[in-house]
C-alpha cells in the first residue's frame, strides 16, 4: 500500500489477491487454444432500467456498461489507469494541462468514427452530470478540441486522482449527438452505442438483454495488462443475460446447465464452492454495505449522537454471519475500499469502527432525542438478499435496547427514488462500489440528494486529497479525511463483500475481474 500505516485483513489477504490478479499468460496457455463463437449466458439479478452509466449509475448498469462502452483510460488488474482511447498523452510541468492524443481507428458500433468532438462532449456531460464529474469540474479551467484526434484539458489547480477518474464509467465516451442531448433520465437503449468490443442486441425489459460482438471492434495490443484494459478478444459471439431475480432460481439455473454464469448471493459461498462440478472464485468487484442514514434537518441521524448511537449498537460480526459472509470474501476494515487499491487504503476510524456498546448506545439515541414511542424506519432492498439480512439484524439489535422499526422492502430501482425524499425513512441498507479509485468516487461519501452527511471542513479535507502532490502527501491527506467522517459518523458502514462467481468449467480465460467476458471463451 502506499499509505503507511495500512490495517491488513491477514484472514484475506491471500484469497483476494489471488482474486484481482487475473489469467497470467501460463493460466491462459493451460486453457488451451481459444475457442471463437458461441454464447455466454450469464443470469442478471435484475434489469437495470436503463443502460445509461452517467444518468444510471449503479451495479445493474455497470455490469453492461464494462462491455458496451470504454473511457480514455481504463484500470488494469492493480487498478492503476492505463490508456485506453488514448493513445497516449502528456502532462505540462506545472501539471496544469492535459493533452489527449486519441487513438485512431476507433469505431462506435454504428459504424461511425470517434473523434474529439465525441470526447469533449462526453466529458463535458461527466463534467456537468455525475457525482465524480462535478466534483472534477471544480478543478476544470478549459476543455476543448485542438483538432479531430487530440482534447486539452486545463485545470486551474492539479489534481492528483485525475487519470483515476477519468478511468470509471462515469466518463465513457459516447457519440457527440448522444451526448450532448441525452435527458437527465438518460438515453434511450437505442442509443447505447459505444466503442466496446460488444454491442446491444436486443433488450426485452424485464427478460433478457443481449450483447453480440462487435465485428468493428479496434482493440489495444497490450496483452498482460488485464482488468478493464489492454488487449480486447470478442471470442464469443454472444453474451445473454436473462434477468434472474430469484438467488436459488440462479443457482439452480446453473446447475441444471440453463445457464453458464451466476453471481450468487454471498452466503449461497460454502455450499457452491463445495460442488466439484463448479468452478467458484472471489471476483476483483467488492460491495461496501452500508446504513445509509437520513440526515435532513430535523431527523434524528442529523444528530451525531444518534449516528454514533447506530454505530455502537450494532454487532458487525453477527451481521457478517447473517449475511453469509465467508472469510475468503469478507473484509472487516473501516476503510471505504478494498485493501488491494494500495492509494485509497486507509486504516483510520478502525477505534470507532470496531466499538461495540448497546448500553451505550441506548443512551445516546435518548440524548438525540428518541421518544419511546419513535418507530425508526428501514428501508430495505429485494433485489440483494443480503441487504434483507442487513435489516433484519439491524430490527433485532435495536428492540433489544427497547427501540421499535419498521422494515419496507422495495426494488433496487425503487429504493433509489424513495431514498431521495426527506421523509418516510430513517436508515437504508444499501451497497456501494468498494473499489472506488478516488474520494470523488466514494458514493458512500457523497450528498447527492441534500438529506446525507456533509460539511464544509469534509469538503476541504478531500480537497486536500486532490490536491497532493505526491503519494505521501495523498496518503496523510486520505487518513486525516477518513478519520473526520468516522468521528462524525457520516455512515456506518458494516463491512466489505467481495462479489464471486460461480460458473461452468467450461468457460476459459476469464480473469475474476467484474463482467469481463472479452478474452474469454466456452471450450467444447
Amino acid at each position: 500500500m502506499l499509505l503507511g500505516h495500512r490495517f491488513v485483513a491477514l484472514a484475506t489477504l491471500a484469497t483476494v489477491a489471488f482474486a484481482l490478479s487475473g489469467p497470467t499468460r501460463a493460466q491462459a496457455a493451460d486453457a488451451g487454444k481459444p475457442v471463437v463463437g458461441g454464447t455466454l449466458t450469464a443470469a442478471a439479478p435484475g434489469d437495470p432500467r436503463s443502460l445509461d452509466p452517467v444518468a444510471s449509475p449503479g451495479p445493474l448498469t455497470d455490469r453492461y456498461s464494462e462491455l458496451l462502452y470504454e473511457a480514455l483510460f481504463a484500470s488494469d488488474r492493480n487498478f492503476t489507469p492505463r490508456p485506453m482511447l488514448v493513445e497516449r498523452h502528456e502532462v505540462s510541468a506545472d501539471k496544469l494541462v492535459y493533452t489527449f492524443h486519441l487513438r485512431k481507428g476507433v469505431r462506435f458500433h454504428d459504424g461511425s468514427p470517434m473523434t474529439s468532438k465525441d470526447v469533449v462532449a462526453s466529458l463535458n456531460r461527466f463534467l456537468g452530470v455525475t457525482a465524480i464529474g462535478k466534483q472534477v469540474a471544480h478543478d476544470v479551467k478549459s476543455l476543448q478540441a485542438a483538432d479531430d484526434h487530440t482534447v486539452v484539458l486545463t485545470l486551474a489547480r492539479p489534481r492528483y486522482p485525475l487519470l483515476s477518474e477519468l478511468a470509471t464509467t462515469a466518463a465513457d465516451i459516447f457519440k457527440a449527438d448522444i451526448a450532448a442531448n441525452a435527458p437527465a433520465t438518460g438515453f434511450t437503449g437505442e442509443q447505447a452505442i459505444g466503442t466496446g468490443p460488444y454491442k446491444l442486441k436486443s433488450w426485452k425489459p424485464g427478460q433478457e438483454i443481449v450483447l453480440e460482438k462487435f465485428d468493428g471492434y479496434a482493440s489495444r495490443s497490450e496483452e498482460n495488462w488485464g482488468g478493464f484494459a489492454g488487449a480486447k478478444h470478442a471470442y464469443l459471439q454472444t453474451l445473454a443475460f436473462p434477468i434472474v431475480r430469484d438467488a436459488n432460481a440462479q443457482v439452480i439455473g446453473l446447475k441444471s446447465g440453463r445457464w453458464d454464469f451466476v453471481e450468487p448471493n454471498i452466503d449461497q459461498y460454502d455450499v457452491l464452492k463445495s460442488d466439484p462440478r463448479l468452478v467458484v472464485h472471489p471476483l476483483a468487484g467488492a460491495n461496501l454495505n452500508v446504513f445509509v442514514l437520513n440526515q435532513s434537518a430535523g431527523s434524528l441521524f442529523s444528530n451525531v449522537k444518534a449516528r454514533k448511537a447506530l454505530s455502537l449498537l450494532i454487532d458487525r460480526k453477527a451481521i457478517g454471519a447473517a449475511m453469509g459472509a465467508n472469510k475468503d470474501i469478507v473484509e472487516n476494515t473501516p476503510a471505504y475500499v478494498i485493501q488491494a487499491i494500495k492509494h485509497m487504503f486507509s486504516s483510520a476510524g478502525e477505534k470507532d469502527y470496531t466499538a461495540h456498546d448497546p448500553k451505550k448506545a441506548k443512551a445516546l439515541f435518548a440524548e438525540a432525542g428518541l421518544k419511546p414511542t419513535d418507530t425508526i424506519q428501514i428501508m430495505t432492498i429485494s433485489t440483494f438478499p443480503w441487504m434483507q439480512q442487513m435489516a433484519t439484524v439491524l430490527q433485532a439489535e435495536l428492540k433489544a435496547i427497547g427501540i421499535e422499526s419498521k422494515i419496507s422492502t422495495y426494488d433496487w430501482p425503487t429504493a433509489a427514488k424513495l431514498v431521495q425524499s426527506a421523509t418516510g425513512w430513517d436508515i437504508q441498507t444499501v451497497f456501494y462500489n468498494a473499489v472506488s479509485t478516488s474520494p470523488a468516487g466514494l458514493r458512500v461519501l457523497s450528498n447527492p440528494y441534500k438529506n446525507r452527511f456533509e460539511t464544509a471542513k469534509g469538503n476541504q479535507l478531500k480537497a486536500a486529497y486532490d490536491a497532493a502532490q505526491t503519494d505521501a502527501e495523498a496518503a496523510k491527506a486520505l487518513d486525516a479525511m477518513q478519520q473526520y467522517f468516522w468521528d462524525e459518523y457520516a455512515n456506518v458502514t458494516v463491512n466489505i463483500t467481495h462479489e464471486f462467481a460461480a460458473y461452468t468449467p467450461r468457460l476459459k480465460g476469464y480473469g475474476h475481474f467484474y463482467r469481463v467476458f472479452w478474452n474469454s471463451w466456452l471450450a467444447k
